[in-house]
């Protein structure tokens, strides 16, 4: 049986529901019925197909889109058997899905129902997608286009990645190891999905400029090696189940200006060491459990413009020099906490200062998570 004919038998087999090689991307569908697929008139075919070699089933069938062959495993064990094999999986996708046309290495892989398919495909599609059709890719921003499925672990042969951008979208499972082996990768968002687990430590040895994982289930303790990503810049953890302490290693981020790690259930004290980001603009350790003092070194932090410590279990003295940052345009708030503010022989001073700027601005009692850098303007609420 030559190609030909393999063709012209699949396409007797599953009637007029079978899309030729030439057919539009368009033209197919994941939302297809089980019905649509398998023509029930041709139950005896199915059986004369199990008796034909496994290198011919496999012919026949490589001719079907890739979005539904898989399917087919269901016949029967030995159509099965042929079918989920890797060589298979590489036949049916190279017969079928054109290879994307090189491009420049700026621009945007534009999202496709195979690459959709990826997520939810067989492990040995999977393979052999993201080695043939994928590996090239410098950019997949695919955020907010509703895929579901779990984060394929052949992720970590798009070596050549630069940004990986899979936020808002149906996504679950755990963040696959994997992704520790994109070293070119410097923006990774994650956002907005149901993804669980432990943060993989593997992340920590990417030259990452921007990690962004929040509004997911992640749990665990936040891995001590994040402190080696010296790139990074924006980290963004927040709105997960991650719990223990705020592992002083992150105070070595030298070049971090937004850190976020509100909205879990940390615990234990603020690392004194934060002071040491100077480069921070924006800090929010809000809705946690943490506890002691606030540390007096924050002072000193003098790109600061966004400290949000409120919802924890903070008490003692407010650093007075929190309310002399000379850039005057920090947000404070310090709600659910028991503070207060200690005076010195200047305390006088410092008093007027403080409640002349509660009555001159607008209280700003907002307790949601803040994801990027507020407006412009000076606002003190202290609930003390």
């Amino acid at each position: 049986m030559n190609v030909r004919a393999a063709r012209d038998f699949i396409f007797h087999l599953t009637g007029p529901h079978y899309k030729p090689n030439h057919c539009t991307e368009a033209d197919l569908t994941l939302e297809e019925s089980n019905s649509n697929l398998i023509n029930p008139h041709y139950t005896h075919s199915t059986t004369t197909l199990s008796t034909l070699p496994p290198e011919l089933i496999e012919l026949i069938f490589s001719f079907l889109s890739p979005l539904h062959a898989p399917k087919y495993t269901r016949l029967n064990r030995r159509i099965n058997e042929c079918l989920s094999t890797p060589h298979f999986a590489l036949e049916n996708l190279s017969h079928t899905v054109p290879k994307p046309i090189p491009t420049n290495k700026t621009s945007t892989r534009i999202l496709t129902s195979y690459d959709r398919a990826w997520f939810v495909w067989p492990k040995q599609y999977q393979e052999a997608y993201a080695r043939g059709w994928l590996r090239d890719a410098r950019k997949l921003e695919w955020g907010s286009n509703k895929i579901s499925g779990v984060i394929p672990s052949t992720i970590g042969a798009l070596t050549g990645l630069r940004s990986l951008l899979l936020h808002d979208n149906w996504l679950h499972g755990r963040i696959p190891a994997q992704i520790g082996l994109l070293k070119e990768l410097e923006e990774l968002y994650l956002n907005d999905n149901s993804l669980s687990g432990e943060i993989p430590k593997e992340i920590s040895g990417l030259y990452l400029k921007l990690l962004i994982l929040f509004r997911n289930c992640l749990s665990g303790s936040i891995p001590s090696s994040l402190g080696r990503m010296q790139s990074l810049v924006y980290l963004d953890l927040s709105s997960n189940l991650l719990s223990g302490s705020v592992p002083v290693e992150i105070c070595r981020l030298s070049n971090l200006q937004y850190l976020n790690l509100s909205a879990n259930q940390l615990s234990g004290r603020i690392p004194a060491e934060m002071s040491n980001l100077k480069e921070l603009q924006v800090l929010d350790l809000s809705h946690n459990k943490l506890e002691g003092s606030i540390p007096a070194g924050f002072g000193s932090m003098r790109n600061l413009v966004c400290l949000c410590l409120h919802a924890n279990c903070l008490s003692g003295a407010v650093p007075i020099d929190l309310f002399g940052l000379e850039q005057m345009e920090l947000v404070l708030l310090l709600t659910g906490n028991q503070v207060f503010l200690e005076y010195d022989s200047a305390g006088i001073v410092a008093r007027s200062r403080v409640f002349a700027l509660l009555q001159e601005f607008e209280v700003n009692e907002a307790t949601d998570v803040v994801h990027g850098l507020p407006d412009r303007g000076v606002i003190f609420y202290a609930d003390i």
